[in-house]
Formats: structure tokens, sequence, C-alpha cells
């Protein structure tokens, strides 16, 4: 998905979710003592690590591209008659499914392999 960070662009914060959900996983939830155990090293790791410049640009460029699709979203949503946002068949997915083209196309210029811009 092009929506997704990868590799150099992952922030010190993705990789602690990570840590800390792979903790539930791997360590069965019902071991609760070896799951905080894990955890514990997550927080650990987290306090030592430091985004690189990249990952910060790419968290940056990301933002710009939500902030984007965010309003590409709601100038679509005004519009639609606000009388039927509760009525099958107004094609009300039409306006996140043309927003998140947008998305797509921006978050491809957040990845150091094309060359992060800033919009």
């Amino acid at each position: 998905n092009t929506q997704d960070l990868q590799y150099e662009c992952i922030l010190c914060a993705d990789k602690f979710d990570k840590c800390e959900l792979d903790c539930a996983f791997d360590y069965q939830i019902s071991n609760v003592s070896v799951v905080q155990s894990c955890q514990a090293n997550c927080l650990s790791n987290y306090n030592k690590c430091i985004d690189s410049d990249i990952a910060m640009a790419c968290f940056d460029c990301a933002l710009i591209c939500s902030e984007n699709y965010d309003l590409a979203l709601r100038k679509c949503l005004t519009t639609i008659d606000p009388a039927t946002y509760s009525t099958f068949g107004n094609s009300l997915s039409e306006c996140p499914i043309l927003a998140g083209y947008d998305m797509d196309k921006c978050m491809t210029t957040c990845s150091p392999q094309t060359g992060i811009t800033s919009k």
C-alpha cells in the first residue's frame, strides 16, 4: 500500500507499537508476566531510539498528504445533501475513494527511494 511508510521512514513510535503487539502475539496474552517483561523491553528500546532525519521528513510529508486527504474528503462531502447521509445507495463511498487516490499519489513522494518532497 502506498500509504504505508516503510524502511527508513519508520519512526521510533511505530517500532514501539509493533514491538508491543509482537509481545502480545508471541507470548500469548495469558502469560501476563512474560508479556509485561517484553513490553518493558519495548519501552526501554523506545526511550533509547532517535528518529532519523529521513524518518522525520517522511512523517512530515505523510502529515501533509493526510491533511490534503482530509480537505479533499470534506470538500467532496459538502456536495452531498446531509439528509441523505444515512440513505443506502447514495454513493457515499465515492468521496473517500476519490480522496484516497490523491492520498496514494501524494504518498509516493514521501519515499526516500523517490525523493521526499514537501508540498
